[in-house]
């Protein structure tokens, strides 16, 4: 799906190219493995993934890699506080698989919500979701186990577990691949 597909289907509009968009759209083919947002960068841009599979990660204070979500195609991405505040970015996102993406820039953004209300309820939309999805992760963390987020993630993305690391999913779920490696045996018997 392409940018103004996911739109049209989003916000009910007839869209025919992302060229039509109230907005500049990019297109951009990122190697598997690749920082697409380093640590300490301002984020100059707003990502759809087309296809592939990225993550987002941070640092513990003690140094420790942490993922913070994995992103799958049809959504949009990037270091968003960074984005926002238009300061050096606390996370990092990068490439799992090849991706395809498209994108913004975040000065044609800030031009297009002066003009386009449709721009502008997108943005509202769009950060709406965002606020749900990060809630929910942190509910998740409060209130389940971590089995029950590895049950969880699998019923969200049956397929994770063939696409993305082992170690990189135990990460994300804040235990050690040992544990995931008893988890998994567990639910399989």
């Amino acid at each position: 799906m392409q940018t103004y597909e996911f739109i049209n289907s989003k916000f009910e509009c007839d869209f025919s190219a992302n060229s039509d968009l109230p907005i500049k759209i990019y297109t951009k083919h990122i190697p598997a493995n690749q920082v697409i947002t380093n640590f300490g960068v301002v984020e100059k841009y707003c990502y759809f993934l087309v296809d592939g599979i990225a993550q987002i990660g941070t640092e513990t204070v003690n140094f420790e890699y942490r993922i913070i979500d994995f992103l799958f195609p049809n959504r949009y991405f990037n270091a968003y506080m960074s984005f926002v505040t238009q300061e050096p970015s606390t996370a990092e996102i990068k490439s799992i698989t090849d991706c395809q993406v498209e994108y913004f820039i975040y000065d044609d953004l800030q031009e297009a919500y002066k003009d386009s209300f449709l721009v502008n309820k997108i943005g509202r939309v769009l950060t709406e979701e965002s606020f749900i999805l990060k809630h929910q992760r942190e509910l998740d963390f409060l209130t389940k186990s971590a089995k029950e987020r590895y049950v969880s993630l699998l019923t969200r993305c049956p397929n994770i577990v063939q696409q993305v690391p082992i170690k990189s999913i135990a990460l994300y779920l804040g235990i050690h691949p040992e544990s995931l490696s008893r988890i998994r045996k567990n639910i399989t018997k």
